[in-house]
């Protein structure tokens, strides 16, 4: 089996027309420790730490111009952790969580976002209950302060609901914003059903996996999703 076998305790350093490219240490024929790159202009691109030979550590990526893009957390070469990516503007465009490569959770965040409310729903219910109505009035609250700023409403499901339930909820959400004088023109309705949840089936308990049958609701500053 090939081994990527260097000598004990080398360290090496690469240059390009007089700027560090790349920084790299071995201990006992393995990678080890903190690994670099950095782009032709000396801007630090990665940041990966190995432990006898495996990614174990968080793994760092950013653009040209500086900007981090991605951060995942690993252990023995796989994805066992958080995992968050980033726009260009430095703004999070998603989350996750990961068990041995496999994805546990998923949050997706709406670019430009200026407030969040998430409500929970009932196993196969769309009706929106009274303490949920409380928090969605607080949402309205900053919506109405910012009259021109779009809303954008997700709607999900279980693995265990129908296909249909998760835009039943966005609209249910899109109806509640209506009957309280929001236009509905100014609403976008994204139904993801069970595909982005926030605990899988298999690992969570029943408790825990209401938290798929949700709604989340944004306020943006622009409609750049």
């Amino acid at each position: 089996m090939a081994q990527d076998k260097i000598w004990n305790g080398k360290k090496t350093e690469r240059y390009e027309s007089g700027k560090k490219k790349s920084r790299r240490i071995y201990k006992n024929g393995f990678r080890n420790g903190i690994w670099k790159t950095w782009s032709k202009d000396g801007q630090l691109t990665e940041k990966k730490e190995y432990k006898k030979g495996k990614l174990n550590g968080w793994v760092y990526k950013w653009s040209v111009s500086g900007t981090l893009l991605e951060k995942c957390y690993y252990v023995n070469n796989k994805k066992n952790g958080e995992c968050y990516n980033y726009h260009y503007t430095g703004e999070p465009d998603w989350e996750k969580t990961f068990v041995n490569d496999s994805m546990t959770t998923y949050i997706l965040f709406p670019k430009n976002e200026t407030a969040r409310q998430w409500i929970m729903f009932e196993m196969e219910r769309a009706e929106i209950g009274d303490g949920e109505k409380l928090l969605l009035d607080t949402f309205l609250e900053k919506a109405k302060a910012n009259p021109d700023y779009p809303i954008r409403i997700q709607g999900y499901s279980d693995f265990e609901e129908s296909r249909t339930i998760s835009f039943d909820r966005a609209k249910a959400v899109h109806d509640y914003f209506i009957s309280q004088d929001i236009p509905s023109d100014r609403m976008t309705l994204m139904a993801y059903e069970a595909h982005r949840p926030l605990l899988i089936k298999q690992e969570a308990v029943q408790n825990e996996k209401n938290n798929n049958k949700r709604c989340e609701i944004y306020l943006v500053s622009s409609l750049e999703f």
